[in-house]
């Protein structure tokens, strides 16, 4: 993010929601907590701090925290990253545990998800897609049964 992409994000955050980020502040708060901004937004781009900030808005009626922001910007590029878009996919988690015991991963009564679903899944701490998810398990399952350093 640059430092004009912070600006301008603050001053949207004044407009859309004038009781947390009041107007009146002193020009130094407002420079703190721009500065604040740009460094916590850093990595990404201005096009994806608002796309996520608009997306939040949306959803929302309160203004985001830091860190609601940042799962909206990692919740986005793991989207983005996704190859299959059916929505009628459906998609299995298959997790080995150390011993080698394999697991297929049920969640709310289910045991095949939509993408959506397989990406916000709790034990899906990282938002990996199922393609990404099916590797590493076939590499972890590589490495746990057969002792093979997977690169």
């Amino acid at each position: 993010m640059t430092q004009n992409g912070a600006r301008d994000m603050y001053y949207w955050l004044q407009a859309a929601f004038p009781k947390e980020y009041r107007t009146n502040a002193s020009a130094e708060f407002q420079a703190t907590k721009i500065r604040q901004m740009f460094d916590t937004y850093r990595e990404y781009t201005d096009s994806e701090v608002e796309n996520a900030l608009h997306k939040w808005a949306e959803n929302n009626e309160k203004a985001p925290t830091i860190k609601n922001m940042l799962t909206e910007l990692k919740w986005a590029r793991a989207m983005k990253g996704q190859k299959n878009t059916d929505p009628e996919a459906r998609y299995a988690m298959e997790f080995i545990t150390d011993d080698g015991t394999e697991y297929m991963v049920c969640w709310n009564g289910k045991c095949t998800f939509t993408l959506e679903e397989f990406v916000n899944i709790p034990r899906n701490k990282d938002h990996l897609s199922p393609e990404e998810w099916e590797r590493r398990f076939k590499a972890r399952r590589k490495k746990i049964l057969y002792g093979k350093s997977v690169q």
